[in-house]
């Protein structure tokens, strides 16, 4: 079995809160690495007091290189919020608007598709299925393909439901999405994100998972086998663009977060949409409830290898970021977990 140490790194201008909560925090995720094979890195805060901001394990368990706080881990489908910020930014610039139907904008998709609107797809509301419930997606998923070809391999898959009727998850539909980005922007979906949200938000730890990389800021992923971490199966991430092929970092993700509860890139009006949940409190790329009498975002991400999770209370100043290179058994009990230690 691989010995796991305790690895934290901080940021200088970081203000680590000294409290009983910050203590039980630190503790919590130290037995998490002990019981659960927790690999990856965590950020808490609440309002200015940073109370747990900490990596922990190793990005490749085979060289030994550990974890950081700049560590670039793929977050799965906490990729949507990206794909939805760009759409909504293309609104504000006045190339779409999410009534529109995405045939009006995009050539080429099957006639089922076509009167779908962009609303629907952002808000899973279009009866698209999932991606990986599409047989030939699933048995293809390993194979080199461009996100035209994606497309067009999910092209035959008749709907769930009527459009509008009913919320049905779908990684299809933020395909599709990343590919109006890319028709109404000019540019490739990655250039576009790095152009208008990660370039002004300095977030250099950010991308699309698109090329190999010897870097030792990009963990690799792993899953638990036999009571030990193992390489986790490989897949073409490239495929899922749009909807769970970007990586980042807690500290990029923590920019991100700030720039959300600032109301930096977009204008108040797209916000207030994005942040209206349409059915099963899903909005546009985020869950949106309420938890003890506040409003709470979250998203969860998972890709072999990977677990992330983003959950942010802004009238309680709460941020709440988990990633993970590591196919652990309690990712959706660290989500409740974590929020109890908070009350």
């Amino acid at each position: 079995m691989y010995r796991f140490w305790l690895l934290i790194f901080l940021l200088p201008v970081a203000v680590i809160g000294e409290t009983k909560t910050a203590e039980e925090l630190k503790t919590y995720f130290a037995d998490a690495v002990k019981e659960h094979h927790f690999s990856g890195a965590v950020l808490v805060r609440r309002n200015d007091e940073v109370l747990l901001y900490s990596s922990y394990g190793y990005a490749d368990q085979e060289n030994k290189t550990p974890n950081l706080i700049e560590t670039e881990f793929q977050i799965g489908s906490i990729t949507k919020q990206f794909t939805a910020m760009a759409v909504l930014l293309l609104q504000d610039d006045g190339k779409l608007n999410v009534t529109d139907t995405i045939g009006t904008h995009v050539e080429g998709l099957p006639e089922h598709w076509q009167t779908l609107t962009i609303h629907q797809l952002l808000s899973h509301t279009s009866g698209l299925p999932h991606s990986w419930a599409v047989k030939k997606f699933f048995d293809e998923v390993s194979q080199v393909k461009s996100l035209d070809e994606t497309l067009a391999t999910l092209h035959h898959a008749p709907l769930v439901a009527p459009p509008g009727t009913k919320f049905q998850y779908s990684g299809t539909a933020y395909f599709l999405l990343a590919k109006l980005v890319e028709v109404k922007s000019g540019m490739s979906y990655h250039e576009f994100l790095h152009k208008r949200i990660f370039e002004p938000l300095q977030m250099v730890h950010s991308g699309g998972d698109h090329t190999p990389t010897d870097s030792p800021l990009r963990a690799k992923g792993y899953q638990v086998e036999d009571g030990a971490l193992e390489p986790a199966v490989k897949i073409h991430v490239p495929q899922l663009t749009g909807g769970g092929d970007l990586y980042s970092s807690i500290s990029d993700l923590d920019k991100w977060s700030k720039a959300l509860t600032e109301r930096k890139l977009l204008s108040e009006a797209g916000y207030q949409q994005m942040y209206t949940p349409v059915m099963d409190n899903y909005g546009y790329g985020w869950n949106v409830d309420e938890y003890q009498g506040s409003t709470r975002y979250y998203h969860g991400g998972s890709v072999p290898g990977f677990r992330a999770l983003i959950v942010r209370i802004p009238s309680r100043g709460i941020t709440y970021i988990f990633l993970a290179n590591a196919e652990i058994q309690n990712f959706g009990q660290l989500f409740g977990d974590v929020l109890k230690i908070l009350d």
